[in-house]
């Protein structure tokens, strides 16, 4: 809280408490596995060495399997960078009760002790409830999560990635680095990072990183706060895994195979010859599928008895709208645990009126098969039930789209 200083604070304290209660409360962590520094105890005081022999206790010894929490509710700041590696000239850091004397703990300093070793096996949650703190300890992975429950995860680029940790780092913080936190709290002062994390985690111990993001966004923005939370990684997650490892439900092996794996491609090319030149005909999608066909022999080894392809240059091969959804039956239909598939497509993607309101543009994306004047085109609802929803764990479909209006195909 920075009591008796001129950048006190009032809710830190409290938020540490309230931290302290999750743990022990909603994560079953035992009081004894928990250090707690706050500056209304002269012998725990959050001084720059305090913090540092702290942070290193945290993770000392760790081995394969320990879920180690740090939680920070305090001053956050920034700092020139010294070493080049920060895009906007300036390091993320934490704020000691001494730092007039002491000085600031950098993003650099706090990725050393609490990430570069870690190891293999080992998960690290970070939240930080402060001011400048969405990149602080130098994660290469960002998710970013918008009002409408859509997020974007994005990677920094190679020349600005540490040498990547074994571990697995998780980092919750209550802004941009360009952004301030706020206080939070009708009854007691407290932080509105910290609040919005415990009222999300409480709803279910199992949400996934996709739900917790979004839940802390939403949380902040119906409470008023500009503020939005950033989630960032070590390694990239898959944002439908449960946030809190040891919540996850039991891992189901899959079924074993009752053949060999396969493999599949299909590979459809239209210029749509049906239609008058300058009114819809194109003139490479044909030729993108030979190219896509020359690919996968060469690159991936696949046989020609693996690979199928409509072309609407050849009678027996036309990509009419049945065709198109057989050759889908026929690409997904029996898969097993092994099986690998690949889905090209080049030609015409258009939008059509959503029907079912599972769109927040009202628009469905579609692929256009050659007759579709007569016939009508395929919509995303199509395409996830016959090449995703059936699929069982432990295959894999690859595609790629060459078209048009296809981003959430």
């Amino acid at each position: 809280n920075y009591i008796g200083m001129q950048c006190q604070l009032a809710g830190c304290i409290n938020d540490s408490h309230t931290f302290v209660d999750i743990l022990t409360g909603e994560f079953c962590y035992d009081v004894a596995d928990i250090r707690q520094l706050r500056d209304d105890n002269a012998q725990g005081r959050p001084t720059r060495k305090n913090i540092t022999t702290a942070l290193k206790w945290l993770v000392n010894g760790s081995s394969d399997g320990d879920h180690l929490f740090f939680h920070y509710s305090g001053h956050g700041s920034q700092q020139s960078d010294t070493d080049g590696d920060e895009m906007d000239g300036k390091d993320d850091t934490l704020v000691p009760v001494d730092y007039q004397q002491a000085g600031m703990l950098s993003d650099d300093e706090l990725r050393s002790i609490l990430v570069t070793g870690l190891p293999k096996g080992v998960r690290l949650t970070v939240i930080l409830d402060c001011c400048h703190s969405g990149t602080a300890l130098d994660l290469p992975y960002k998710i970013n999560a918008g009002l409408d429950s859509l997020v974007e995860v994005k990677k920094k680029l190679p020349h600005q990635t540490k040498t990547p940790s074994s571990g697995d780092v998780v980092m919750l913080s209550g802004c941009r680095d360009t952004q301030t936190s706020a206080d939070a709290g009708n009854t007691q002062a407290s932080g509105a990072m910290t609040t919005a994390f415990k009222v999300t985690v409480a709803k279910h111990k199992t949400i996934s990183f996709h739900d917790m993001i979004t839940g802390v966004r939403n949380f902040l923005k119906t409470q008023g706060f500009k503020q939005e939370p950033q989630l960032s990684s070590e390694h990239c997650p898959n944002l439908g895994d449960c946030f809190l490892p040891e919540w996850a439900p039991p891992q189901v092996a899959p079924p074993k195979p009752l053949r060999p794996p396969t493999r599949k491609a299909l590979t459809i090319g239209i210029n749509y010859y049906v239609l008058p030149q300058g009114q819809g005909q194109l003139s490479g999608c044909i030729n993108d599928s030979d190219t896509m066909i020359g690919a996968l022999k060469e690159v991936f080894n696949f046989q020609d008895s693996q690979i199928m392809r409509l072309r609407d240059d050849r009678h027996d091969m036309m990509p009419t709208r049945a065709n198109v959804l057989a050759s889908f039956r026929w690409l997904t239909e029996g898969a097993q645990p092994g099986d690998d598939m690949f889905l090209h497509y080049s030609g015409h993607g258009g939008q059509q009126r959503d029907t079912n309101g599972d769109e927040a543009s009202g628009q469905d994306d579609t692929l256009i098969p050659c007759d579709f004047q007569s016939a009508g085109q395929i919509i995303d609802d199509e395409l996830y039930s016959l090449l995703v929803q059936q699929l069982p764990k432990g295959c894999r479909l690859w595609v790629l789209l060459d078209c048009c209006h296809s981003g959430t195909a």
